[in-house]
């Protein structure tokens, strides 16, 4: 099964979760509530380890079933 297939979130929602946290008003654990994940994927969202964008990586894929373009770490 393809990685994007397991994804909880939506690559909207994680830009959101990264403007959220640099206001500086919510933590980890906070946001992770809020957006039903664990704090460690928010720190993964954060620091640009997961739901990457194609600034960090230069890469555009499909999401399967959707029209949405979404963005993977180069290999």
């Amino acid at each position: 099964r393809d990685r994007m297939d397991n994804r909880k979130l939506t690559f909207d929602q994680a830009q959101e979760i990264r403007r959220l946290y640099a206001t500086g008003n919510h933590s980890y654990r906070s946001l992770g509530m809020r957006f039903g994940v664990s704090g460690k994927a928010v720190k993964n969202i954060v620091h640009n380890q997961s739901y990457l964008t194609p600034e960090v990586t230069g890469k555009v894929f499909f999401e399967p079933g959707t029209n949405a373009s979404v963005f993977c770490r180069p290999n």
